[in-house]
């Protein structure tokens, strides 16, 4: 400390509430405010999944929509062969199916609400591409 250098600031002669705040603030920097929580990233969520399959037959592509949703969490499935709706717990998932007038094939659309999260959707991916030819993939986020 002789070269000049400074050392923490002594505390005041007088110890007044303010006077010893201002001091454990410049001697103590890192105690004078709590500890920063880590900024945490939101998951992406997806709204809306629209799956294009090619060649395949309209009920087998609604097996294969009950299975998977019955994977991510929505185990009754009911509705017109074309339509499918599915609720559990104050979430649901409505799916169409119908056929593609610019090419051959069905399209699987499929909207959640409240948005699923992305790992889920991709779970339900999974199931299409291991049974069906998918030709395309669309999400909207949430």
């Amino acid at each position: 400390m002789d070269r000049g250098e400074r050392g923490p600031p002594q505390p005041p002669w007088v110890w007044g509430p303010s006077e010893v705040n201002a001091w454990i603030r410049e001697a103590y920097p890192s105690r004078g405010s709590p500890p920063r929580a880590p900024r945490r990233r939101p998951r992406p969520s997806v709204r809306r999944l629209r799956i294009r399959v090619l060649d395949a037959p309209v009920h087998r592509v609604r097996e294969a929509l009950e299975e998977g949703l019955a994977a991510i969490g929505f185990p009754h499935a009911t509705g017109s062969p074309h339509r499918v709706a599915a609720k559990a717990r104050g979430r649901s998932a409505v799916a169409t199916i119908h056929h593609s007038w610019a090419w051959r094939g069905l399209v699987v659309s499929i909207r959640f609400q409240p948005p699923v999260k992305r790992f889920t959707s991709r779970h339900l991916l999974r199931l299409f591409a291991g049974r069906f030819r998918v030709a395309h993939v669309a999400a909207d986020e949430a």
